[in-house]
């Protein structure tokens, strides 16, 4: 059994452990209320350029090491998760806040990364994700996204998005609907770990600019150049977060030449079902965003 599915066992065993004690039972067979997900794929690199987990384990060791630099990311990624901040020439010069991008370096440099792989088959570029191991004990997931780079001789790709949350599913690509399609299931469940995580700054970095301007319309002058207010997206989204502790796909519905649609339930600390969210995600500019929201249940 692999590192990774030892995690996943010991985590659906602490979560029916919980269920036992709540129901005051002793032994019985178990049960899961949330589905089970396929063994991920070890990457093999006749499968896939050999330059993309070359440099997955590259960026990882250099967070460790201290020495991650932002030219390993994509512009599109620097500018989601680290906008430039308003009215700074610098900022507005390179593209991102670099102190706000140092901030996520530092916070993704805790732990320690298995070098163990495991990969989506996705378009533009494959997808990667595992475990964190924590100093206390604690594990956390991570999900790379990468994008061919001619301009980088070394490797050939960028990463265009990288995440790590306690929320970690390790189902990216259940039900792989192939790799054209996958985008919209990985995007999917990256906002759903992240809004419930709490890290709001990436879950906001997912949703289309449309549903921001609309939910979060400009409050001032400094809005003006993202044209949404930051400081409101933030805010929405706290309130969305909940209390929530997991969740679940119910539905996947996706289809070429179409939105997909996905329902995620959630349940509490008491793994009683609180929430279901319905996403609707398609491309917008050649990238699979969030464009719609629907939740019902207790706020």
């Amino acid at each position: 059994m692999s590192r990774i599915s030892e995690w996943k066992a010991g985590f659906r065993g602490f979560i029916f452990s919980i269920m036992l004690a709540a129901l005051g039972c002793g032994e019985s067979k178990k049960t899961s209320l949330l589905p089970t997900v396929d063994e991920p794929k070890p990457v093999e690199r006749n499968q896939i350029d050999a330059g993309a987990p070359d440099l997955v384990l590259s960026f990882l060791n250099a967070l460790k090491d201290g020495t991650a630099v932002h030219h390993a990311l994509t512009p599109e990624f620097k500018r989601k998760i680290a906008p430039p901040r308003p009215s700074n020439a610098a900022d507005k010069e390179l593209g991102f806040n670099p102190d706000a991008l140092q901030s996520y370096f530092k916070q993704w440099a805790q732990g320690t990364y298995p070098v163990d792989l495991t990969y989506i088959s996705a378009t533009p570029g494959p997808c990667f994700y595992g475990i964190v191991e924590l100093n206390n004990g604690k594990h956390e997931g991570y999900c790379m996204r990468l994008a061919p780079d001619p301009a980088d001789k070394k490797f050939g790709f960028s990463i265009d998005w990288f995440q790590r949350t306690s929320f970690c599913k390790e189902a990216y690509n259940t039900d792989d609907p192939g790799p054209e399609l996958v985008g919209a299931q990985i995007v999917a469940q990256c906002f759903l770990e992240n809004l419930l995580g709490g890290d709001l700054q990436l879950a906001g970095a997912l949703l289309a600019k449309k549903w921001k301007a609309r939910e979060c319309p400009p409050k001032s002058a400094d809005d003006a150049d993202l044209g949404y207010s930051h400081v409101r997206l933030i805010e929405t989204l706290r309130l969305m977060k909940g209390e929530d502790k997991d969740f679940s796909f119910t539905k996947r519905d996706i289809t070429a030449g179409k939105p997909a649609v996905f329902e995620i339930f959630t349940i509490d600390a008491e793994l009683k079902p609180q929430r279901v969210f319905t996403l609707t995600v398609a491309k917008e500019n050649g990238d699979w965003q969030v464009q719609e929201i629907v939740v019902v249940g207790p706020s």
